[in-house]
């Protein structure tokens, strides 16, 4: 071969291996690259980072620490200062002023980053939102109301001319309609206010501290118009600002809110003067036309609610002024209101020889968190610079002088970017049964907001906070699918209005009826409730959160079937049920031999009441007794006006009684005595008994509360023998049977009592929280600011002995109603209105385990024995929830003798403020025959408030009305 051919080869082998080489490294590349896009996609779909509020946490903590932003406190309130940022836009940001004089070279990064840094601009404007929330001029009204009539198949139209679900208002729906100017500060004439001064959203308005203005009586109220007044630079002070606005009034009255301190109202030139920012029936005239006005002046009371500024109730200084105009003819009218800026802060301060007493004070605005203890003999014109960091581990933060701590919100410190969910579709439309819950936008359809499904769907998914804006299909395995049967809903909450509508007694009065499946695997399934009065709609959004933050009982989300919101959710004698369950595990615990066969009924009534500390006695006043022996020594007395009681003393120890403890009826003695032939409780024996069974039939308060007092009292005994200890006690038999029932807590020896849902941890998921039961005894002894004991006119033994007959406790219609289908299962059942294949594994935690708990490592023989005990007693508790109906408290109401040998019930009457609360609570087995009733449902019932009368005279017959139907008839 020739040189050049050898060449020519050489190099076109040299080309082939660079070539293979290069393409070999691409495949590799090629491949290399894929798995890196693959693991860079994966990483951004799944990796766990910080979250930009983490980083403005970070920035918020050095700005502080160095002295750029800072506290003010004076008798005028809290606000936050900064340092100006005129002095770095001048390149000389050492010169800027911090909290203690200029920046300097050392600081001059702190004033950079505040200025120049995304998150000093973030923090920047939250400071001004802040403020601004501090000094606020707001307003909205509900002109709406004039063309909601003309609204077509239940929508209203929004200001976009879109139209929405008449139910409520949501955010955005109908936009102020206000233009905002201000007087020149110079003198003469009016100048408009820069316009992003007119443009802070409404969340700046605290839910807390306005709550007051939600009112039910108020719908179609519109977004609120929110202002950063103008503050003249020279003076400091703010000139008048104007409200002006076009409005098409006709015969409804016209509601204003205002935040602000008002001084005149000019309808069409024609003007009125405020006095102390109120009118009272004020008019002007126009053309003929009169307009009345009338303007009230509230402020927040110490619960939420509103009240006079002068009132001794009052929380906070905090004020605004509600208007109502009303126009006598229809027509478009030009309205303009003069008002000053409102400080939203203040909180009332006292003054003495020239010193001020400044409350405490807590105030929180999107992220930051502000909270001020109460601080004492401070010059008066004295403002107070600080502001000391919150530590987030839990530490004591020491306070400077302005008694302040500072904090970024708590936040959660992770997010994920799940790119996978980023599109999420809300639920919707729903349809159960035939019937539409939720159209197909994701809204509450009238139909079932008749049926009352807003108390756990709330209004749907724009309803921010409610579970229907919480979950999304993804979430779910499969359709969305509720417990509840929509025809028997609708059978239910008919027969509930109906026997609402029966008689005046029930005009004013409120109720709530639960059914729930009491059988096999579904036990729990909420198959139907109802409630009344229905709910008020066309709430606005702003009002809708308000209520349910400050003043839940008061809103639409009320649910008070299962939320307990006040002494309304006191369940009287049906608690007795719990007390009962209390005493079987009492005994079996502690081989208390004693009382197993006090429960049991072998003890004589004279043993039985020296032991539950139950005396013969003549009454004084009301409640209040003295001591007295029967001549022959007996503790009891079968028959006589003045019978037995159980007297309670003073804490400190007493001799005579304080407080005195009774049967329904003075004259009735401890049940069943005297009255054993009626209550087939041990039948074939023979003579007078007292037992659980008799005290379940006939509810005597004596038994259950010296029981209560048997179990636990000496627990809270001092030990010297006189009188209590104030010191902390353990939880007593009945409050750990409660806890066991119904708790709030979420691992497996305190299961979750909530309604399950398919994410617990949901946004929104606390509206749909079920109150878990609450016994007064249960909290630590209350100490004034001296350390010395609160209320020793009422004691714990006093609590305790309450909570024996269910006063001093919480109960809601689902916690008995609950109660009522763990005694029909023997198990304890979990309330829920998910169906059976959608529930969590974490929301099922704790269900279905025995009521009564069974000792661990026992041997056959033990075993053996502790069935048999058990069975004994647990019969004692069926017979008595069976003669209920038959021969006590609830005879002669329930019609149906194939139904009575079938239901287990107790009755109760609870002691409110103002009157009663009647109960009514069990469960009904199938009857069999011709019934059409097929499965165990347990049941609740609460009427309230009432001037006289009780479960068995009116819930008892609601009962029997609906059970009576079922029946018949159980829709399918």
């Amino acid at each position: 071969m020739k040189p050049d051919s050898r060449s020519s080869s050489f190099r076109l082998l040299t080309s082939f291996i660079v070539l293979a080489i290069l393409i070999s490294g691409g495949v590799f590349l090629f491949f290399t690259l894929v798995n890196v896009f693959g693991i860079n996609k994966e990483w951004h779909r799944k990796v766990i980072v910080p979250t930009a509020s983490k980083l403005g946490e970070n920035s918020f903590a050095r700005l502080l620490n160095e002295g750029a932003i800072w506290v003010e406190r004076s008798s005028r309130g809290v606000h936050i200062k900064r340092a100006s940022c005129n002095s770095y836009y001048n390149e000389v940001p050492q010169d800027a002023e911090l909290i203690d004089g200029p920046a300097g070279e050392s600081r001059a990064a702190a004033v950079r980053e505040l200025c120049q840094e995304a998150d000093g601009e973030r923090l920047r404007s939250l400071i001004d939102v802040f403020n601004a929330s501090n000094q606020l001029i707001a307003i909205r009204d509900n002109r709406a109301i004039f063309t909601a009539s003309q609204a077509h198949n239940g929508k209203i139209n929004c200001t976009d001319n879109s139209q929405f679900n008449a139910l409520f208002v949501k955010e955005g729906c109908l936009k102020e309609e206000w233009e905002v100017s201000v007087s020149d500060v110079n003198g003469g004439g009016r100048e408009s206010l820069p316009r992003h001064l007119q443009e802070i959203n409404q969340s700046a308005i605290s839910l807390n501290t306005f709550a007051f203005l939600a009112d039910l009586d108020k719908p179609f109220m519109s977004d609120w118009s929110v202002t950063k007044p103008y503050v003249s630079q020279s003076t400091g002070e703010a000139p008048d600002h104007f409200l002006q606005t076009e409005v098409l009034l006709d015969n409804d009255p016209w509601f204003i809110d205002l935040i602000g301190e008002i001084s005149e109202i000019d309808i069409e030139g024609k003007t009125i003067q405020a006095k102390n920012g109120a009118f009272d029936d004020a008019s002007l005239k126009f053309n003929e036309n009169v307009f009345v006005i009338n303007a009230q002046k509230w402020c927040s009371g110490k619960r939420g609610q509103r009240v006079s500024c002068n009132s001794s109730e009052l929380n906070s200084l905090q004020s605004a002024t509600t208007l109502i105009i009303e126009s006598p003819a229809r027509g478009t009218f030009r309205i303009k209101i003069t008002t000053q800026p409102s400080n939203v802060t203040l909180v009332p301060s006292s003054r003495t020889n020239g010193l001020e007493t400044w409350n405490e004070h807590s105030q929180k605005i999107g992220r930051l968190r502000l909270s001020c203890s109460r601080k004492e003999n401070i010059p008066s014109g004295a403002i107070l610079k600080g502001g000391a960091l919150e530590q987030k581990n839990g530490a004591p933060t020491a306070l400077d002088e302005t008694g302040c701590k500072f904090a970024w919100s708590d936040i959660k410190k992770t997010q994920k970017l799940d790119n996978s969910n980023a599109t999420k579709q809300k639920i919707g439309p729903l349809k159960q049964d035939g019937v539409e819950i939720l159209d197909k936008d994701g809204v509450l359809t009238p139909t079932a907001f008749s049926l009352g499904f807003s108390d756990i769907l709330g209004f749907g998914v724009h309803d921010a906070g409610s579970l229907s804006a919480a979950l999304v299909e993804e979430l779910l395995p499969k359709p969305l699918k509720l417990t509840i049967e929509p025809k028997l809903q609708v059978q239910v909450s008919s027969i509930l209005a109906k026997y609402m509508k029966s008689g005046t007694k029930y005009k004013n009065a409120n109720a709530d009826i639960i059914l729930l499946d009491a059988e096999g695997d579904d036990a729990g399934d909420i198959l139907a409730f109802a409630s009344t009065p229905r709910p008020a709609t066309g709430l606005s959004h702003w009002d809708l959160l308000a209520l349910n933050s400050v003043m839940p009982e008061k809103g639409p989300f009320a649910a008070k079937a299962w939320r307990a919101h006040n002494i309304e959710a006191t369940p009287g004698s049906t608690f007795k049920l719990v007390s009962s369950l209390a005493g079987i595990q009492h005994v079996l615990d502690n081989n208390d031999r004693w009382l197993e066969k006090a429960l049991l009924g072998k003890q004589s009534s004279n043993d039985l009441a020296t032991k539950l500390g139950l005396s013969p006695v003549n009454w004084s006043d009301d409640n209040v007794c003295v001591l007295k022996r029967s001549r022959s020594g007996k503790r009891l007395r079968a028959t006589g006006s003045n019978s037995n009681g159980l007297p309670l003393f003073h804490p400190r120890g007493s001799i005579k009684p304080i407080y005195c403890m009774k049967n329904y009826s003075r004259s009735t003695p401890l049940a069943g005595h005297a009255m054993f032939g009626k209550t087939m409780c041990r039948p074939g024996n023979s003579g007078k008994a007292i037992g659980m069974c008799e005290a379940i039939i006939h509810s005597s308060n004596l038994f259950f509360a010296g029981l209560a007092l048997k179990m636990d009292g000496d627990g809270l005994r001092n030990p010297s023998g006189k009188g209590e200890h104030f010191g902390k006690a353990q939880l007593s038999s009945i409050a750990k049977m409660a806890d066991r029932l119904f708790s709030s807590s979420g691992t497996q020896d305190n299961p979750a009592g909530i309604l399950e849902v398919p994410d617990p941890e949901a946004e929104g998921v606390p509206r749909v929280q079920a109150s878990k039961m609450w016994l007064a005894v249960s909290n630590p002894v209350r100490r004034d600011e001296q350390g010395n004991v609160k209320n020793l006119d009422r004691s714990r033994l006093f609590q305790m002995a309450q909570s024996g007959i269910g006063q001093s406790v919480r109960a809601t219609p689902l916690n008995m109603a609950s109660v009522a289908a763990s005694i029909a299962t023997e198990r304890v059942v979990r309330p829920r209105f998910i169906a059976h294949d959608l529930r969590t594994a974490m929301a099922q935690s704790g269900s279905n385990e025995p009521v009564i708990r069974v000792p661990d490592n026992l041997d056959a023989r033990s075993k053996a024995d502790w069935n048999q005990r058990y069975h004994a007693l647990w019969q004692q508790l069926r017979r008595g929830m069976n003669g209920v109906a038959k021969h006590g408290t609830a005879q002669g109401k329930i019609r149906s003798k194939q139904i009575r040998e079938h239901l287990y019930s107790k009755t109760g009457t609870a002691t409110l403020v103002e009157g009663i609360g009647a109960w009514y609570v069990g469960f009904l087995e199938p009857p069999g025959g011709d019934s059409k009733i097929n499965e165990t449902i347990a049941f609740a019932c609460r009427i309230y408030p009432l001037d006289d009368g009780g479960g068995g005279t009116d819930c008892a017959p609601l009962i029997n009305q609906i059970l009576t139907s079922l029946h018949k008839r159980w829709p399918r």
